[in-house]
């Protein structure tokens, strides 16, 4: 009988533990004997007959790893292009446990021995085709601009992840494997520079991909027709903050300083909306800290800004966070799920397995109007148009926001945050992240462009 789950299985091998101990037991007290070597025969023997790990398949049911119970009871796997699938797929090892989504989704990894149970074949929502030729592009990318991390992160508007991967990466077959592990944890991971942090759920600082959110709550605020007198320059708490490059813009209105990145724009008008609308925005449109998702916890720091008590501490920290540095830490994924939310109203909680119904985390009321949700779309497709992407996929529209997050030591985080449009009706969101590079956000543009053609190609995004 099929379904028959975890529990049916966990007693079975209960059994057979109890039944191998009673056997030694027996022969010991009849003045047999029974040795190390053999009891633990018995209970590879026992293990090997009640364990079988499902096999993992792609959206378009191409196998991504394969797994065998090996000759001494450990689990072996084998999985195509371990590296570009490793942040997808995650690992479970005997001795060092389980990551990712092998972790998270627990008793659906195991079948009994007639291949019945709730582990069949687990399909996954990944366009493994798309994400070998996306790893492959960050890998060159992150070796020739050494970057210390490259993420791509790429959701349908459902919450399907199509794409999850990231460099560095790891073996999530060496892990898994009793006669490799420990030579690879401990030796070969730093000689190969291997790593199991997913840049895609890694907070950092988003720089100006984070006006994206500053747009919404000012147009939700009603200062959208409001002419702003840009100077280059603006008090922020005691701190001078300028524009990029030093840039004086003169009159500027919402959509044309989200097209420019106008710096003072932003920071005057969350300093004019004040903490506590922007705190109450952080909690709505933002939502929890951290969110649990069947591949792993999608991390954001957005609540401080209610902590600072006085006028100065709270205007330098929104005047920070308004251009995404200071206090303000966002993973890629998090980005990703913030841009599908503010243009569906729908904040759907990513996943990777097939059959998993889509969660809306604002519960069908979404903190933005159906105006804010057009006019910040009309936006990002004008400042695409300023990037020179937005009509580089044929029959499509591709709208985005750069952001470049300076860091103490002389790098940046060089980001894009992007959505594909066909007939205004939004098909995916793609975020790319680099870490530790000297570029900018607008140096991630031949890439996304790639990575859409790609998925148009492939038919994912259709």
């Amino acid at each position: 009988m099929r379904r028959r789950g975890h529990i049916f299985y966990s007693r079975i091998v209960l059994v057979l533990i109890c039944l191998v101990m009673c056997l030694w037991s027996n022969l010991y007290a009849i003045g047999g004997s029974i040795t190390e070597a053999e009891k633990s025969s018995l209970e590879v023997s026992a293990r090997k007959s009640y364990i079988k790990r499902c096999n993992i398949l792609d959206r378009n049911q191409k196998l991504l790893q394969e797994s065998n119970v090996s000759e001494d009871g450990g689990v072996q796997t084998q999985t195509a292009d371990e590296y570009a699938h490793a942040h997808s797929i995650g690992y479970c090892s005997d001795t060092y446990g389980s990551y990712g989504l092998l972790k998270n989704i627990g008793e659906r990894l195991y079948m009994d021995e007639d291949g019945d149970g709730i582990g069949d074949d687990l399909l996954l929502t990944i366009d493994s085709s798309v994400q070998s030729y996306v790893y492959q592009r960050i890998q060159n990318i992150a070796q020739t601009e050494l970057a210390t991390g490259i993420g791509v992160f790429v959701m349908k508007p459902n919450g399907e992840v199509l794409v999850n991967t990231a460099y560095p990466s790891f073996s999530c077959d060496a892990v898994s494997d009793l006669s490799k592990a420990s030579d690879y944890m401990n030796e070969e991971m730093a000689q190969k520079g291997d790593s199991f942090l997913n840049t895609n759920l890694q907070m950092t600082e988003p720089g100006s991909s984070f006006k994206i959110f500053d747009y919404a709550v000012i147009d939700e605020l009603g200062y959208r027709d409001e002419v702003y007198r840009d100077t280059g320059k603006i008090n922020t708490g005691g701190f001078l903050l300028h524009n990029d490059s030093g840039a004086v813009y003169g009159d500027v209105t919402l959509d044309y300083a989200l097209k420019k990145s106008v710096n003072t724009y932003f920071c005057h008008y969350m300093m004019k909306a004040g903490k506590y609308h922007i705190s109450s925005y952080a909690t709505a449109i933002l939502g929890e800290e951290s969110i649990g998702t069947d591949f792993g916890n999608i991390k954001g720091q957005y609540h401080f800004l209610i902590k600072e008590d006085t006028v100065s501490e709270w205007e330098l920290a929104i005047g920070q966070n308004a251009i995404g540095q200071g206090g303000v830490l966002v993973s890629p994924a998090a980005n990703a799920v913030m841009l599908n939310g503010l243009l569906t109203g729908k904040k759907v909680l990513p996943f990777e397995v097939q059959g998993t119904q889509p969660v809306d985390l604002w519960n069908g009321n979404p903190p933005v109007s159906d105006q804010t949700r057009k006019d910040l779309k009309n936006a990002l497709l004008k400042t695409a148009d300023g990037y020179r992407i937005k009509n580089a996929v044929s029959g499509y529209q591709v709208l985005a926001k750069t952001g470049t997050a300076s860091k103490g030591d002389g790098t940046t985080n060089a980001w894009i945050v992007s959505g594909l449009v066909k007939n205004g009706e939004l098909k995916c969101v793609v975020v790319v992240m680099k870490a530790g590079t000297k570029e900018y956000g607008k140096s991630n543009r031949e890439l996304l462009i790639d990575v859409y053609k790609k998925l148009v190609s492939s038919g994912a995004c259709l």
